[in-house]
């Protein structure tokens, strides 16, 4: 952990809540056709400080930790480089994470039963965004 943070708002924690009881299970693995794989909550990190309790998203324990199972995709723990190459920044995996919740408030899915529509929509939204941003490989 980097430092110590202020306790979560109302929204915040709910936030993380929704993260991790999996309703959307981990991010990456969502992104790469790999539905409700069970996640923690991850803050992102800039300049050695949390950017706060709403900059978060869901990672399963190999893409948080680099932890078994072994994806065969890049973990965070391993590298943020390799991983922000093939996800995007943390930026905007949060937003991805906030369409996911969003999407949650319309369509109300059970724990691991995310509708393969919202996952479609999810990848569709990733690809678009992945235009503006910097940390992808071409």
């Amino acid at each position: 952990m980097v430092g110590k943070a202020r306790a979560p708002t109302t929204e915040e924690k709910n936030r993380m809540s929704w993260i991790g009881q999996q309703f959307g299970g981990c991010l990456p693995c969502l992104l790469e056709n790999r539905p409700g794989v069970a996640c923690t909550v991850q803050h992102v990190v800039k300049g050695r400080k949390r950017l706060g309790h709403e900059s978060t998203y869901g990672l399963c324990v190999w893409h948080h930790f680099g932890q078994p199972p072994e994806w065969p995709s890049p973990s965070l723990a391993n590298g943020t480089k390799p991983f922000m190459r093939k996800f995007g920044s943390e930026e905007l995996l949060v937003d991805l994470q906030t369409f996911l919740i969003d999407a949650w408030a319309i369509h109300f899915w059970v724990p691991y039963q995310i509708p393969a529509e919202v996952v479609g929509q999810l990848r569709e939204l990733w690809y678009k965004l992945r235009v503006d941003d910097t940390h992808f490989e071409e």
